[in-house]
């Protein structure tokens, strides 16, 4: 079994460093803060499917987490052209991050029928 001795530093640092408190990575990983608080703390380790979703919340790899292999000081590039989110938009991503697959596809089959009808009528600044 790997160590995860750097897991509880890195994912503080990485909150941190994006500004996200406890309860709202809690939130989105759909746990309570407390159980954040109990890794940041090293009470507790979350298991491989839990640490899956900490990374893609990240936008980190596993080995990042774990041991800390990349340069986790710096945010992942925003290309200038993308605005940032606002906070509907952030809520809207934190709904639809914990959508099933199947509800995820009817989704966005719907957002596609209506982005169709409105392009013509609105200038794309989405790409």
């Amino acid at each position: 079994m790997p160590s995860y001795s750097k897991f509880q530093t890195i994912l503080k640092e990485l909150r941190d460093k994006r500004n996200v408190t406890q309860e709202e990575l809690a939130s989105s990983l759909s746990v309570k803060q407390q159980t954040v608080g109990k890794w940041e703390n090293g009470i507790t380790v979350p298991r491989q499917p839990m640490l899956i979703k900490i990374a893609d919340y990240f936008h980190v790899s596993v080995n990042d987490l774990i041991y800390g292999e990349s340069n986790l000081s710096q945010p992942p590039a925003t290309p200038p052209s993308t605005p940032a989110l606002t906070p509907q938009e952030q809520d809207l991503l934190r709904k639809y991050r914990i959508l099933t697959d199947e509800h995820k596809g009817l989704l966005n089959g719907q957002l596609d029928a209506m982005y169709n009808l409105d392009k013509p009528k609105v200038k794309d600044t989405a790409t």
